[in-house]
């Protein structure tokens, strides 16, 4: 293979030709004649794959090499996967950011950056009622699915087994030494997202509703102490402390979020369009462009600390929206 970055993206395409029932060590480790250890090895980029195991995986999931044998400094290739607009589609849309972020754990050089508008999906994660509300909120407004277009919220439409995979999507992310750049806003995109929804007479339980802000409330001090501490925590867990975390406030607008994936001198750039649609490539001009982009911001801005005014600002505007909660008719009350 060209790179091992390349070699990752490429198993990545053939991950995405499966079913979502398919263990792909296991079918990797069949289709080349490998023991399944060997394949994670591959998965990872420890071990190089040979002409040969790439000639036949892409003989038998009809993929193009092209694109792995070389870049140009003036194009650049994407890697696009368009998220499936259904609940099934959004489980395989966090096994596969699961995936990657259980590949880059070996190395110990791996560092994740963030720069967006929002949170870093993974900080709602933890909270499994904020988790259910979030994930209908952008399969209901983002992607107009049809299993939850036509209804209103309630916990039980979104399976506990995908509630199960955002945690355990958040697990893989803990460990990851993190630099997320967020807007001084970016706490409130959800509190305006369940305003609108109670708004709109979407959310028609009084406990779902204080269910869902209170979580919220603990996301936020959660976040307070993480930027206090510089370490990720996870909140229900035994297992408190993760890897190192870094949060800068932004005072500009940011455009689509960014992740990018660093390994050394090594970047997979993730540009999120339309928040969730993942466009990945491992074009290294445009991943060191992205890489300066959110360290100039990281330079420019400061370090969120515990008092940073943004923390007691959500807090007065949930205390706000308690007293919201508690005057709105509910329907099903």
């Amino acid at each position: 293979m060209h790179s091992t970055l390349q070699q990752i993206i490429f198993l990545r395409q053939v991950r995405a030709r499966l079913g979502s029932d398919i263990h792909f060590a296991e079918e990797l480790a069949e289709t080349l004649h490998i023991s399944t250890d060997s394949a994670y090895r591959r998965m990872r980029g420890q071990t190089a794959m040979t002409f040969q195991e790439v000639a036949l995986l892409s003989r038998k999931y009809n993929l193009s090499v092209d694109a792995l044998l070389g870049q140009q400094l003036d194009m650049v290739g994407f890697q696009f996967t368009p998220l499936k607009a259904s609940i099934p589609g959004f489980h395989e849309y966090l096994r596969n950011i699961q995936e990657q972020l259980l590949s880059m754990q070996d190395i110990e050089s791996s560092e994740l950056y963030f720069a967006g508008s929002d949170l870093p999906i993974f900080h709602y994660f933890p909270y499994p009622d904020l988790t259910a509300f979030k994930i209908y909120f952008w399969l209901r407004i983002y992607t107009q699915a049809p299993d939850v277009r036509e209804r209103h919220f309630e916990r039980s439409i979104i399976p506990e087994e995908l509630i199960n995979r955002a945690r355990q999507a958040y697990q893989a992310y803990l460990p990851m030494h993190s630099f997320e750049v967020i807007h001084t806003r970016a706490l409130e995109v959800s509190l305006h997202q369940f305003s609108w929804c109670l708004s709109h007479n979407l959310i028609k339980r009084r406990g779902e509703a204080e269910r869902i802000l209170h979580q919220l409330a603990r996301l936020g001090e959660g976040l307070r102490v993480q930027a206090d501490r510089g370490v990720k925590e996870d909140p229900d867990s035994q297992i408190h402390e993760g890897g190192n975390i870094s949060l800068y406030a932004n005072n500009f607008h940011l455009g689509d979020n960014i992740m990018l994936m660093r390994q050394g001198d090594r970047i997979i750039s993730h540009l999120n369009q339309n928040m969730l649609q993942i466009m990945l490539t491992t074009h290294e001009t445009f991943g060191a462009n992205c890489l300066s982009y959110v360290q100039n911001i990281m330079l420019a801005e400061s370090r969120v600390e515990q008092d940073s005014p943004f923390f007691e600002e959500l807090a007065r505007l949930i205390t706000e929206m308690q007293k919201c909660i508690a005057s709105h008719p509910f329907e099903l009350d």
